[in-house]
């Protein structure tokens, strides 16, 4: 009967760096990958706000039109059922006309805010059908005061994951041209073992007899040093070299590609000022297609109305309302952008919310030169005061009627010339 146990201990003493270079490298590859999942959510995160502002859109649109088509369609209606005064059947036509165009944009945008919803429920993990109830019930714009340029820029360098993996990417080339340098050195490693063995009984035939190559009975244990290396100069001369070339080319591509995140990130920034002016002037365009409506359906009270140049400004009206929801969208989306460009943390920062701000504040233009309604009310009965040119220009005499249907608020009073 034989028993025996054997104990061994190997370690390395040093690697010349090695070891260390290795772990530095697998330690980027970490954080390269934490880089990427934010990366992912900043995507996800402004997919969402375009398929949100976009449902929202969709509404808005589908809203419109269908009211647009439905008081054509009334007017079409009317206009036929009548036996004289009726319309010229040109005018008629032109209205069916813009009526079917519209009903084709009306099937565009239904069908534009089905698809917003369906993308949402794909990102929400939601089954095809669920009910969705938007945050909001009007699309409006984003109120906040955007800060400088530079800020925006100098943030997005720093904490865009785009920027941070190129970063990333040279630190770890730059690993890779150290480790094959330190690959040229030997590594270095100590071991140690230690064994018993015993038999009961006589064993026959054994010659030995010490513990170092006695088979059967024994106690020994033995330590070494290990130095190992590989002597390959040209080699390694030559992955020293490709390494080093590697490096340097990172190094430039880096330079490259954050000039090109540089322009990328003053692109976002300027399309947010320059949507941000759309959205004014929409606003700007919207309130002039209403006053001309305003004055249109004025004349048509009054009997001196035509009906074609009324038709013209309802529909500007209604192109012009189209473009404000537009402008509106394209806003959120811009600073959407920008925020998946700075990351969500740098956005907040950058862009405050400002306290007590209302949408015509914000985005009111300074230089709004439309038509003015010189305080004429829609729903009241006024004298002109004597002397005031511009209710003249608008066809209204003394003691007549400004009773209007259109839905418009005036910007404000204008006093008479004679009120102290």
């Amino acid at each position: 009967l034989f028993n025996g146990i054997h104990v061994a201990l190997a370690m390395p003493i040093g690697t010349f760096g090695r070891l260390g270079t290795a772990k530095r490298m697998a330690e980027k590859g970490v954080e390269a990958a934490r880089v990427n999942e934010i990366k992912a959510t900043e995507k996800v995160r402004f997919q969402v706000k375009q398929l949100y502002y976009g449902a929202l859109l969709a509404r808005e649109m589908t809203s419109l039109l269908d009211d647009a088509v439905r008081k054509i369609g009334d007017r079409v209606a009317e206009e036929e059922a009548k036996e004289e005064n009726r319309l010229d059947p040109y005018d008629i036509l032109k209205l069916k006309a813009s009526k079917v165009d519209l009903e084709r944009r009306l099937a565009e945008a239904r069908q534009n805010q089905e698809l917003a919803y369906e993308g949402l429920r794909v990102h929400m993990d939601l089954e095809p059908g669920t009910p969705i109830e938007l945050a909001s019930a009007n699309l409006k714009p984003e109120l906040v005061d955007l800060s400088d340029e530079s800020k925006y820029i100098d943030a997005g360098m720093n904490s865009q994951p785009d920027s941070r993996l190129l970063d990333i990417g040279v630190e770890t080339r730059r690993h890779q041209y150290r480790l094959e340098k330190f690959k040229l050195m030997p590594t270095a490693g100590f071991a140690f073992f230690a064994e018993v063995g015993r038999t009961h009984g006589y064993v026959a035939g054994v010659t030995a007899d010490n513990d170092y190559n006695d088979p059967f009975n024994y106690t020994r244990a033995g330590v070494g040093l290990q130095l190992k290396g590989t002597l390959d100069f040209h080699g390694a001369y030559g992955r020293i070299k490709k390494a080093r070339a590697e490096y340097y080319k990172a190094a430039y591509d880096r330079m490259i590609a954050k000039r090109g995140l540089a322009l990328e990130l003053k692109k976002a920034y300027l399309s947010a000022r320059r949507a941000k002016e759309d959205v004014a002037r929409a606003r700007k365009g919207e309130s002039i297609a209403r006053q001309m409506s305003f004055m249109q359906k004025i004349n048509q009270d009054m009997g001196i109305g035509d009906n074609q140049r009324y038709g013209d400004a309802l529909m500007l009206l209604l192109l012009q309302r189209g473009y404000y929801y537009k402008a509106i969208y394209d806003y959120n989306i811009s600073l959407a952008d920008l925020a998946q460009k700075v990351t969500l943390a740098q956005y907040e920062k950058l862009s405050p919310v400002p306290e007590g701000a209302k949408e015509y504040d914000v985005f009111d233009a300074d230089d709004d030169e439309g038509f003015e309604t010189y305080g004429i009310e829609s729903t009241a009965y006024e004298e002109t005061p004597a002397g005031w040119e511009p209710a003249l220009r608008l066809g209204v005499e003394r003691g007549t009627s400004t009773k209007s249907t259109v839905d418009f608020e005036p910007r404000g009073e204008v006093s008479s010339p004679d009120s102290p």
